[in-house]
């Protein structure tokens, strides 16, 4: 439960969300493949999908126990991603990495769960180096 009209129930503190951080009326899927084809070397392939239905609670139009789910998708986001890291030496990484991002839906919703510059079809390069003790 993240929202309910009994506030002792619902899944915060001092007002703040303590459950997943797209709330009420969302799902979110993802997908990993992992597969080391030499020793120091691990390749991922990554999948993450979220859809979001309007926060009924908020917008207080109608009882929790009549919505339903996803109607209409306000907010969409699919995300798909490849990593490459090298174990240079030991505790010492070498990171590569892109992601292919299209994330759509209604403008306040946009602006409300994802970062302006990451609005509509957008693609992320990473790269870096990790050393740990």
């Amino acid at each position: 439960t993240f929202q309910h009209f009994v506030s002792t129930t619902t899944f915060e503190s001092n007002q703040f969300n303590l459950g997943h951080y797209l709330t009420d009326n969302a799902k979110e899927i993802y997908l990993n493949l992992g597969y080391r084809p030499v020793r120091n070397l691990k390749i991922d392939l990554h999948y993450t999908g979220a859809k979001k239905g309007p926060d009924h609670t908020l917008l207080g139009t109608e009882p929790r126990t009549t919505i339903e789910a996803f109607t209409p998708v306000v907010w969409e986001s699919d995300e798909l991603g490849l990593n490459f890291s090298w174990q240079i030496i030991n505790d010492g990484y070498l990171r590569l990495g892109y992601t292919y991002r299209n994330v759509r839906g209604d403008q306040t919703y946009l602006d409300l769960w994802t970062a302006e510059y990451y609005h509509g079809k957008t693609g992320t390069l990473d790269m870096g180096l990790n050393f740990g003790f």
